[in-house]
């Protein structure tokens, strides 16, 4: 398991590439795939609220400090 990862990790850009080429195959040979439209929210929360969790709100409301350009 560990050596698939090293190996996903060391040529990520590939990997990120054969899974769209992946999908895209799978959704022309799967056909009808409408039941998926109510998975796309959820699934976005899931993905971006652990990164949002983490983020620190202060950063927000800080003010940015003038300088010189």
């Amino acid at each position: 398991m560990w050596q698939f990862l090293g190996a996903v990790k060391k040529h990520l850009s590939w990997a990120i590439a054969a899974s769209m080429a992946a999908g895209f195959l799978f959704g022309l040979a799967a056909g009808d795939l409408t039941f998926l439209k109510s998975w796309i929210m959820p699934v976005t929360i899931m993905m971006i609220l652990p990164m949002m969790v983490t983020f620190p709100i202060s950063g927000l409301i800080r003010q940015p400090r003038n300088r010189d350009l």
